[in-house]
């Protein structure tokens, strides 16, 4: 049995907290909210620390400050983020000085997609096969929600990267999950482009690709085209692995 905490109450954290009610092994559920009045809610910070694990649900602009009082708190259980981690570079280079200086924080920032069973579907394929050299990881998707009359209002419509750093990374997160640790990824060897739509105006179409590295990284994102599964196409020099939605096909070999 696992006690859980949670900062936040609408939105994703809403999510969450519907999910662990039903989840048999939560024997502990505290929802915090610095100011927000409610019978089912703590205002004392305190509360949450007696806790197994943290989910930072807040608007993203608050997370850095959370972290930081957790670790100041000396807090030693998990801490999953919802993504966006951080609202500005200046926050990345505090986080990652936080966590080289603390080895307390155990932080997870929610590009959780390689998690999922799709993706592990796809690893499970490539560890049973002969795939040889993987060659090219090619990652698309799409949302069509730039198109809605609510989207101009939306925290991703005011933020021109906010598809950098959100679909963008999950694509990134994947492909590095995919290729393994051994071959990390390096920030000098990711392009990264975001482009303006020009009927609506919103920046939320993004492109990612490798520099000079193999397996070559293609990824595309878009809030603007219509809706698409996320697709995933890898071509190694002994077979091809396509995912499409709930669909997986692998093409083996030559």
């Amino acid at each position: 049995m696992i006690r859980i905490g949670i900062i936040g109450y609408r939105r994703h954290a809403s999510k969450h907290i519907a999910l662990l009610r039903k989840n048999n092994n939560v024997s502990d559920l505290r929802i915090y909210h610095p100011s927000n009045k409610s019978s089912e809610i703590t205002n004392n910070f305190e509360d949450l620390i007696e806790s197994d694990g943290i989910i930072i649900s807040s608007p993203t602009f608050t997370h850095c400050d959370y972290i930081q009082e957790l670790a100041d708190r000396k807090f030693t259980g998990g801490i999953y983020v919802e993504k966006p981690g951080f609202s500005s570079l200046k926050e990345l280079e505090i986080l990652r000085e936080l966590l080289v200086h603390n080895e307390r924080i155990n932080l997870m920032i929610g590009y959780h997609y390689p998690f999922t069973k799709k993706i592990k579907a796809v690893k499970n394929i490539m560890n049973k096969l002969d795939t040889g050299t993987i060659l090219m990881i090619s990652i698309s998707s799409a949302k069509g929600i730039a198109y809605k009359d609510s989207f101009k209002y939306d925290w991703r419509a005011k933020d021109t990267l906010a598809i950098s750093h959100t679909l963008l990374s999950h694509q990134i997160s994947i492909y590095q999950e995919i290729i393994g640790p051994n071959l990390k990824l390096e920030e000098k060897e990711l392009n990264i482009r975001v482009y303006q739509n020009p009927e609506n105006k919103f920046y939320c179409t993004g492109l990612v690709s490798s520099i000079g590295r193999t397996p070559i990284l293609h990824g595309f994102s878009s809030w603007g085209s219509p809706y698409s599964e996320l697709k995933i196409t890898i071509a190694c020099t002994n077979c091809k692995i396509e995912l499409n939605g709930g669909s997986l096909r692998v093409c083996a070999p030559r």
